[in-house]
């Protein structure tokens, strides 16, 4: 947030920009997720063996990347704020 201050922003202004730079972040996260999500399920939808490594690959790769995510979240619950 000292950063945000040090571009010119009031500090009233401060909260709002916070707030949508996390929804930006958040929003672009979901957007991957629900991506990988429709790829997943359209190579899904066909049985020959290099598509179904695809589809596997895609499967492991978005639960790779949501144990990370939660990986990554996990200590905030600990630290006391």
């Amino acid at each position: 947030a000292g950063a945000l201050g040090e571009l010119g922003l009031r500090d009233s202004d401060i909260p709002l920009a916070l707030l949508f730079f996390n929804l930006g972040v958040e929003g672009g996260q979901v957007v991957f997720i629900a991506t990988m999500i429709s790829a997943n399920w359209f190579f899904g939808k066909f049985s020959s063996d290099g598509l179904i490594s695809i589809h596997r690959g895609l499967a492991y790769g978005l639960g790779g990347i949501a144990f990370f995510w939660f990986l990554e979240r996990l200590p905030a619950l600990f630290v006391p704020s």
